[in-house]
């Protein structure tokens, strides 16, 4: 569900895992311009506990990653 959406500047939305537990956590983008290209940062909050923070961290940075270079 997105939660907040500011044209060219801030993206935030829940994301569920469903796994076991189901957990509902918060993801939050922001965009600024960066030169002639634009810088992301990525926020991921409400996890349980560090294992599946350090998890879903493992994930953003390979899509992240991906991105970046269907980018160039």
């Amino acid at each position: 569900e997105f939660r907040e959406v500011v044209k060219d500047k801030h993206l935030a939305f829940t994301w569920t895992w469903e796994g076991k537990p189901v957990i509902d956590s918060l993801v939050t983008l922001q965009l600024k311009a960066a030169g002639e290209g634009t810088h992301l940062q990525l926020t991921h909050t409400g996890f349980p506990d560090v294992e599946m923070r350090d998890h879903h961290n493992f994930g953003w940075i390979g899509t992240l990653d991906r991105l970046g270079r269907a980018c160039e």
